[in-house]
């Protein structure tokens, strides 16, 4: 029996009588080791050790309102113990009083660093439940699994977690989290497959894979593992080495032995077809994803995917009528693509290389996805209009806020063409954000990111983008290309700053109605160039790039080193394949046929796989020159560059000029033949020579074409000249600093248009 003693002491020890009732307890007496609390919870009034365990067995005991009290005594008593804190959360979160819930566990975040090594189990469980309960009501666990973490280095899930949440805004940081997961738990294929997906959300391609590796070594047919691998390798393979895509739909068939109605892995192995060529299996991906089930974003996809090679330009308009038919069928009321990046994937890219005006069919897609994606046209809350009319205009500091979205990493058009502008842009008049999309970072791509204030890398998901680029409260925003990415492609349905402007990165309308302005030039557009575009067309006195002088100097000028004849007439065409018109095939056999020791060398590219499908149809056009027209593999730039050099004729397609290419080549004094069509896209080697005051090889019609390759490659003489007068003129195409001032009073002009809620109509620049 336990004795009262005077002065509300007691002859035993609270441990003794913890100890005697848990043993009544043992043996069935529940009410007489409750009594035994009780007497000492009354003499012992200030210990919250005994107060803590009679909560706990009427806690047990289904008596919750004794035991809330109970605790809630212990807690007075005892502000640091965590077993209370933990077991009264515990109580109120089961009886659905969450909110109550979350105030208690907290208590377990103020506890001293010496409480949580004391008892680090009950403090631990209490921040774990409290993250927990955090979590499930859509709030804010960070910084609670920063403490458990802090507290347990050895804690799996809570750097797991906490790497989940950073994930979308703090990459680095949650690659760190997950890096710490893999070194607590090195045997859980779990962990590693997570430490990947960090990996990938930086471009780290090579590390994510070798990650995934490892998870998979620790477990063999781990989905998510053989997914991921499938993902990194496609990633990786910027060449698009074909048998790099045949691993790749090696995994992705494995994850569909084991998952057979994963969505996910049949429209990934839709895009490994789709970089082989193989259009019709792609297609096949889409619909066996889409069997007994409503027609789905991927009905969509499958109506998009184009092939890259048409035999004809009847097989052209074939694809534009079935896609505007498919898109007809589908636009009906129930239909729709909560995530049309992920659903969809794909974009109406191919449609600016059929040589048609586009405006009308871009704005039929558009409209469909306006009418079936939920939220598609966000508008964020600092884009919204004021009371008093209009936007906000500029800032009080007198700086503008401009957003640039980049296109995937290792882009190399892409950041050739806009790294003079980041470079030069005035950090006295903009404070430059730069949006990354994913692809595999490299030391180009790092040293773009250095060049601007801020670099915010876009979650896959759009809404999860959307919201990166709304917090930055931006007052414009530039897009290097939109259609080239799909993710960037909805992302501009949104109006994320009260300007949104788009240029040449990809040469064709969006037909988005939230894009403002489309950033071209006086140099390339023709006459009726704002019946193209959806946006306002905005004709730049200068090109709209600042491009930096390409390396001409170290390259060496060998026919031998590239293995070309050594006393042929070269003709080369360094284009995307893409690039190639049936009605430029004319052309080539023309040249040929007319030039007997005439060989056409055609750059491959990271589109090697479409080479079968454009030789077939140019030996259809032209069979008794084919065995003169070679296509070569993929080169490193210095040998690219070679091959410019040393190049009789450099000839530029039509419909569909060269522009990183044809910038290399005349720096080089390379002579570049062109035929302007009648769409922008087709007029930039124009626009070049133009600028350089030097239209020698700017060219009337094919005939023209034809006669003027001809001669410079049979005329050495005149051919020389012409070298000489491109390489004399080029200079000026380079590091164009005035057209970062152009492109920062445009800028100024849109914004304070915008500011009094107004839109340019037009654009002069002395």
């Amino acid at each position: 029996m336990v004795g009262r003693t005077k002065g509300n002491s007691m002859s035993v020890k609270p441990e003794t009588v913890v100890v005697e009732a848990a043993g009544l307890a043992r043996q069935g007496r529940g009410d007489d080791a409750e009594a035994v609390l009780r007497r000492a919870d009354e003499s012992w009034t200030g210990d919250g050790r005994i107060a803590f365990e009679l909560a706990a067995m009427l806690h047990d005991r289904g008596r919750h309102g004794e035991a809330e009290a109970a605790y809630r005594r212990a807690l007075d008593l005892e502000p640091a113990h965590a077993g209370a804190i933990t077991n009264l959360g515990c109580l109120l979160a089961e009886k659905g009083r969450a909110e109550e819930a979350e105030q208690v566990f907290e208590k377990a975040l103020a506890l001293p660093t010496g409480a949580l090594g004391t008892l680090p189990a009950g403090a631990l469980g209490a921040l774990e439940m409290l993250a927990t309960l955090r979590d499930s009501r859509g709030g804010d666990a960070r910084e609670v699994w920063a403490a458990i973490a802090a507290a347990d280095p050895r804690n799996v899930n809570a750097w797991t977690q906490l790497g989940v949440i950073l994930r979308g805004k703090r990459p680095e940081e949650a690659l760190h989290c997950f890096a710490n997961a893999v070194a607590a738990d090195p045997y859980n294929a779990s962990v590693h497959c997570n430490l990947g997906v960090a990996y990938l959300d930086l471009g780290r391609v090579a590390a994510a894979a070798d990650a995934f590796r490892n998870a998979l070594a620790l477990k063999p047919d781990y989905s998510d593992a053989l997914m991921n691998l499938a993902i990194a390798i496609d990633s990786a393979n910027t060449s698009q080495v074909p048998e790099l895509v045949h691993e790749s739909i090696a995994l992705y068939r494995k994850v569909l032995e084991r998952t057979p109605e994963s969505s996910l892995a049949l429209f990934n192995l839709a895009s490994a077809y789709k970089r082989l060529g193989r259009i019709e299996e792609a297609r096949a991906c889409c619909r066996r994803a889409d069997e007994g089930r409503e027609a789905s974003g991927l009905s969509v996809r499958e109506a998009l995917l184009a092939h890259r090679i048409y035999p004809s330009m009847e097989a052209m308009l074939d694809y534009r009528r079935q896609l505007v038919e498919t898109l007809d069928r589908l636009q009906k009321p129930g239909f729709s693509i909560p995530d049309p990046a992920r659903q969809v994937g794909e974009t109406g890219f191919g449609l600016a290389y059929h040589n048609l005006n586009d405006v009308e069919i871009q704005r039929r897609i558009a409209d469909f996805y306006r009418a079936t994606v939920p939220g598609l046209e966000f508008v964020a809350p600092h884009c919204l209009p004021s009371p008093q009319g209009g936007r906000r205009g500029e800032r009080k500091s007198g700086k503008l806020r401009l957003g640039i979205v980049g296109s995937y990493l290792h882009n190399r058009t892409l950041d050739n063409l806009n790294e003079g502008l980041i470079r030069n842009l005035s950090r006295d008049r903009l404070d430059i954000v730069f949006f990354r999309p994913g692809g595999v970072a490299d030391d180009q791509s790092d040293a773009l990111d250095r060049l601007v204030d801020k670099v915010r890398r876009l979650p896959g998901d759009l809404s999860g983008a959307r919201a990166v680029v709304a917090e930055e409260e931006l007052d414009a925003l530039f897009y290097f290309e939109i259609g080239m990415v799909a993710q960037v492609y909805f992302l501009a349905f949104s109006r994320l700053a009260p300007v949104q402007c788009v240029t040449w990165g990809h040469p064709d309308t969006t037909g988005i109605p939230a894009m403002d302005y489309f950033l071209s030039s006086r140099l390339l557009e023709p006459d009726d160039g704002d019946s193209h575009y959806s946006e306002t067309l905005i004709r730049l006195k200068h090109l709209p790039t600042c491009y930096p002088r390409p390396p001409v100097d170290e390259v060496p000028g060998d026919r031998a080193r590239l293995g070309l004849p050594p006393s042929a007439h070269v003709y080369i065409c360094p284009q995307n394949l893409m690039k190639f018109h049936p009605d430029f095939d004319r052309a080539v056999c023309r040249i040929l046929t007319e030039d007997p020791d005439g060989h056409l060398f055609i750059t491959t590219s990271a589109m090697g796989a479409w080479k079968p499908a454009l030789h077939q149809r140019m030996a259809l056009c032209c069979p008794e020159v084919a065995d003169r027209i070679t296509f070569l593999p993929q080169m490193p730039r210095l040998d690219f560059m070679n091959l410019l050099k040393v190049a009789d004729v450099n000839l530029d397609p039509f419909h569909f000029s060269g522009g990183n290419s044809t910038h290399e080549a005349l720096a080089l004094g390379s002579p570049v033949v062109t035929l302007p069509g009648d769409f922008m896209r087709g007029r930039v080697s124009l626009g070049l020579y133009r600028r350089m005051g030097y239209e020698e090889l700017v060219c009337a019609d094919v005939d023209d074409y034809v006669a003027k390759a001809l001669r410079l490659a049979r005329d050495e003489k005149w051919r020389g000249q012409v070298q000489d007068a491109i390489r004399g003129r080029s200079a000026i195409l380079f590091d164009n600093i005035e057209m970062v001032r152009e492109f920062e009073a445009f800028i100024a002009a849109a914004v304070a248009a915008a500011g009094r809620g107004e839109k340019l109509t037009s654009w002069d620049f002395p």
